[in-house]
């Protein structure tokens, strides 16, 4: 079988492979990698959407071989003078002819009081919008407005059938280094929407080992009415969280790949946790009840490097060839892996 969340005296390391830096970027690390999508092109190329932590607006970029090029910027969050705050992009898809962009929906997470308890409606939005015919959309890039074609929704919360204790923790005003609601994993396939928390986790304390996942049905996101969702608990080691989640294969019924790392940022002051914890990559069936499986353990991230953002490349028999791209170090730091699949 393969690894559980327990006991692993020798996790299966993964060594990866460096590609050059994203392109463009700033050298700030806020604005690094948070998630990534492709489309792959008649002549070989990927069309990609990136998103990052901070700012109103993604970019698309073009990936050939092992090298980005060609930025240019979508506006995905209207200019506001009264509301200075980022989107806070946190995850990207591509599915049913739609590009889609998760915002984190969380609270701030350095300050005191009010800066860090109060909701933050630009970060609180789920965008689609659809694909283009021949390029990546079908309206102008690099605007300062957001195009209509981009459809928004800013009710996540208020919609979703939860049961109330956990509808409430979504809710409640806790900042992220105390482990407040952050949604960092994000795809759709077959019609589902697949949402991963980094936290809050679905055990409880923070330090309990269970990961929230929920799954809805990507068009009742973008209705009017109530979502019925189910809710997952992955077991992927106490104080996980996810911080990426991409389909496995060409369907829902392949399964994921789930890219976990710490539920609270470096700065915490949970006394509990001491100990960081490395980054791993998990395949998750999809299915209630079904425990995750470790696949390995990633190697050689940059020191500040936070990996965040998760892509296949490809896909055989034997497994997953993946690119993961960091949070913290400009340029995102983009790695090549190559992951096995879990024995049967």
């Amino acid at each position: 079988m393969g690894e559980s969340t327990k006991g692993v005296a020798d996790p299966i390391r993964l060594e990866g492979k460096r590609w050059d830096p994203l392109p463009d970027l700033g050298d700030d690390p806020s604005l690094n990698i948070s998630g990534i999508a492709c489309r792959i092109e008649p002549d070989g190329s990927r069309t990609c959407l990136v998103v990052y932590d901070e700012k109103r607006h993604a970019a698309f970029l073009t990936l050939r071989g092992k090298h980005f090029t060609d930025r240019r910027r979508i506006r995905l969050l209207d200019p506001d003078p009264s509301d200075d705050d980022d989107a806070d992009l946190e995850a990207a898809a591509i599915s049913g002819g739609y590009w889609w962009a998760f915002g984190s929906h969380s609270r701030k997470k350095k300050g005191t009081g009010d800066v860090v308890t109060k909701l933050r409606p630009s970060r609180r939005h789920l965008y689609r919008f659809p694909v283009g015919k021949v390029g990546p959309v079908d309206f102008a890039l690099d605007t300062d407005d957001r195009a209509d074609a981009v459809e928004v929704v800013s009710d996540l919360f208020d919609r979703l059938a939860l049961p109330a204790d956990l509808h409430a923790r979504l809710e409640a005003p806790i900042p992220l280094r105390e482990g407040g609601v952050n949604i960092e994993g994000g795809t759709v396939i077959d019609g589902r929407m697949v949402l991963g928390f980094r936290a809050a986790s679905v055990a409880e304390p923070r330090t309990a080992d269970g990961a929230l996942v929920v799954v809805c049905e990507a068009e009742a996101v973008f209705g009017t009415g109530a979502i019925a969702a189910e809710v997952h608990d992955l077991r992927l080691g106490p104080g996980m969280g996810v911080r990426g989640l991409v389909p496995a294969g060409k369907s829902f019924a392949e399964g994921f790949l789930v890219l976990a790392g710490a539920s609270l940022p470096d700065d915490h002051d949970d006394p509990a946790m001491t100990e960081k914890q490395p980054s791993t990559i998990w395949f998750w069936n999809g299915t209630s009840g079904a425990a995750p499986i470790r696949l390995g353990v990633l190697d050689d991230v940059p020191k500040d490097g936070k990996p965040e953002a998760l892509l296949v490349l490809d896909a055989d028999a034997a497994g997953w060839r993946i690119l993961v791209l960091c949070d913290g170090v400009a340029g995102g730091a983009p790695a090549e892996y190559r992951v096995r699949v879990p024995p049967p």
